[in-house]
């Protein structure tokens, strides 16, 4: 937490002098996260920062990669490497607050032009408002647990989120079998674009349980996705189901690219893909 710091003053971590050589490493053990944006009790305004050029790794011992939360805002992830951690990059929610100045969530992060990659939980998780994933590598993360883990795993609330042109390559990758989505997402999200991505696993190694992009419900509480886009994806190799939503409201999925060559998936497009909570799916475009 740095009050010196804002969208129009932004404060750098990274990597100086020639970038041809090997970038900076940062290895850490069994701590809660590389690094940690946050600042202690109620939230503050508070944000601008650009992380770039880095390589952050821990032996599994250490939570998180990257760790955001209560309201950082107008972050920047641009050319990093984070391996063996629990979770690559985690935006978390707030301690509770009172007033305007500040929202409870993360706004405008950006994950950019990097590699995630050996993250036993997730690759990312949580959820941020006006922000950006584009240009990454998502490979084998979640390989700690079946189902329940994932590359990336959007969760809580979104207003305006875009996923972009990013990779994605064996999820939960259990004894050489992918087990779970690879993207999912659950929660409350609105206006969430997902475009231009390549998911994808090898032949032969997927499970009915290894689907491509699946924004559904999946908690106790009520959930309901409304302005949903899903276009020109390409998903390649899997199980189950390519693509699907539930209890969701105004979507557009379109111009996507889904290979079955081992004839394992099961549907193609779903929607409903399970059981929907109180809002039911209405306006599809598919």
């Amino acid at each position: 937490f740095n009050q010196k710091c804002s969208s129009s003053s932004v404060c750098t971590i990274g990597a100086y002098g020639d970038l041809n050589q090997d970038r900076p490493t940062i290895f850490v053990k069994n701590i809660g996260s590389a690094l940690y944006f946050t600042d202690g009790g109620s939230p503050n305004k508070d944000g601008g920062y650009l992380v770039r050029d880095l390589i952050l790794m821990s032996d599994y011992t250490a939570t998180n990669g990257v760790k955001i939360f209560n309201d950082a805002d107008d972050i920047t992830l641009d050319h990093m490497h984070i391996q063996g951690f629990s979770v690559g990059v985690y935006s978390a929610h707030s301690n509770s607050f009172s007033g305007n100045e500040v929202n409870g969530i993360n706004d405008r992060l950006i994950l950019r032009n990097s590699v995630i990659i050996d993250n036993e939980g997730q690759g990312w998780l949580g959820g941020c408002t006006d922000c950006l994933i584009e240009n990454n590598q998502f490979t084998n993360n979640g390989y700690g647990k079946a189902i329940l883990n994932h590359n990336v795993y959007i969760a809580g609330y979104v207003n305006g989120m875009t996923i972009r042109g990013n990779t994605l390559y064996q999820s939960a990758l259990i004894n050489g079998v992918c087990k779970a989505v690879s993207l999912v997402g659950h929660g409350t999200l609105n206006n969430l674009l997902i475009e231009n991505n390549l998911i994808k696993e090898d032949a032969g190694t997927a499970t009915g349980y290894c689907w491509g992009i699946a924004i559904d419900t999946g908690y106790t509480k009520e959930e309901a996705f409304h302005n949903l886009v899903i276009r020109n994806n390409t998903l390649l190799n899997l199980g189950g189901l390519a693509i699907g939503c539930n209890s969701c409201v105004d979507v557009v999925i379109a111009a996507n690219t889904i290979i079955d060559p081992e004839g394992t998936l099961h549907d193609a497009i779903r929607v409903p893909n399970r059981e929907e909570d109180a809002v039911k799916s209405e306006n599809v475009r598919i």
